[in-house]
């Protein structure tokens, strides 16, 4: 039934034929071709899957219950935090420049100017500090935060 073909392969290995007519391992790992059935090599995937889960499981370590231990609830809640990270990057980014606004506002009105009166005055004095270095300013130099705020009346007015 199993017989090898004189011809060769592309890759120099030859050829697996069956003989005709044997339909059933169509369906179990051999192609048919040119009214001929070929075997096709098993490929093993144990190393690949096994790393595949093992990075999964790596991820969620620290998770409560099945979430760090069993690979199909581990891989769901692994998603579901890197999405929420994502998101949450953006997120923070936000909440850290309205903090540094909010900031720069208290400060800034103690001395009879608003937040954006500052920021104009200080872009038509040619003073480039983003709003993290003025919140920064605001808190720890009051002396310095007064020589900005001079040169932005300056300008502004």
């Amino acid at each position: 039934m199993l017989a090898v073909c004189g011809q060769l392969s592309k890759i120099g290995t030859p050829f697996l034929r069956f003989e005709k007519g044997v339909s059933q391992f169509a369906s179990r790992g051999f192609f048919y071709f040119n009214r001929t059935y070929f075997f096709m090599t098993r490929v093993k995937r144990g190393n690949v899957a096994r790393k595949r889960r093992k990075k999964i499981l790596k991820l969620t370590e620290g998770f409560r219950g099945a979430s760090s231990t069993l690979f199909r609830t581990a891989n769901q809640h692994a998603l579901k935090a890197l999405t929420n990270a994502s998101r949450d990057r953006q997120h923070r980014k936000r909440e850290f420049r309205s903090l540094w606004i909010t900031r720069i506002n208290g400060a800034v009105r103690t001395y009879g100017l608003n937040y954006n009166e500052f920021i104009a005055g200080l872009k038509k004095a040619n003073i480039v500090l983003d709003r993290k270095v003025l919140a920064q300013v605001a808190l720890r130099d009051q002396a310095l935060l007064e020589q900005l705020i001079d040169q932005a009346r300056l300008h502004v007015s």
